[in-house]
């Protein structure tokens, strides 16, 4: 038997060894590659599945984490804002009381009665240059009045001594022909409405405006060189009469 095998492959040997030989070169150097690429590419194609799902669950737990942050955001942002309307309304408050409790100074120019003890009577003209001549800020006001509301606050941000500044009150002023003066405001400026906010500069005198040209003057950084020049010109000009 032995001899047998020995003598087929005495025959046949060089022809086994020869493919022994073409079969493991044509795996090593062409189906083996093969092989190996299709395995690294199936990997390839696990690992960017695995990838994937990885970035879809961080994905979503980033979306999660955002939208819980913005909605805290929000309610942070919307009690913020509710608690900046409440302060806003508190002083608004405070201050609507502050020019209500001033609006009657201490030191007032008194009651003008239409006739006095001689007989003569003081035009409306008279009354409200005295008024401007009394103080540097002077408003003529009705204490309704919105646009009035907005002068008196624009002017109550700069803490004016009583003795410096008066708002007139014409609603509240029965002593005063209310009609009478707004009909001299018509003629001297064109207009009847209140509020007029005027005040004494050393020379002469100045209409500032209504509500809103009092309120754009402050917003523009000119109201309050406007008031402070008025009060030390009325100093100077007190001084000198």
């Amino acid at each position: 038997m032995i001899s047998l095998v020995l003598e087929f492959f005495a025959n046949y040997g060089w022809f086994i060894t020869f493919i022994v030989i073409f079969i493991y070169s044509f795996y090593y150097y062409v189906f083996g590659p093969k092989l190996e690429q299709m395995r690294k590419a199936r990997e390839t194609i696990k690992r960017k599945k695995f990838d994937e799902h990885v970035h879809s669950k961080v994905a979503d737990h980033i979306v999660a984490v955002r939208e819980k942050q913005q909605l805290r955001h929000n309610k942070l942002a919307e009690e913020l804002k509710r608690k900046e309307e409440e302060t806003r309304q508190i002083r608004m408050r405070l201050l609507d009381k502050k020019i209500e409790d001033e609006s009657i100074p201490k030191h007032a120019l008194g009651r003008y009665k239409l006739g006095s003890e001689e007989g003569k009577k003081d035009t409306p003209g008279d009354i409200i240059d005295r008024f401007i001549a009394s103080k540097p800020v002077i408003v003529f006001s009705k204490s309704w009045c919105p646009f009035c509301r907005k002068a008196k606050s624009a002017l109550a941000i700069f803490r004016l001594q009583s003795s410096d500044y008066e708002y007139i009150e014409l609603d509240e002023r029965p002593d005063l022909p209310e009609n009478a003066i707004q009909d001299e405001f018509q003629k001297r400026y064109g207009s009847r409405s209140v509020p007029k906010v005027k005040y004494k500069v050393f020379v002469g005198r100045m209409l500032i405006g209504g509500g809103d040209d009092t309120v754009q003057l402050l917003h523009e950084g000119k109201l309050e060189t406007l008031v402070r020049d008025a009060i030390n010109k009325f100093g100077v000009n007190a001084r000198t009469e």
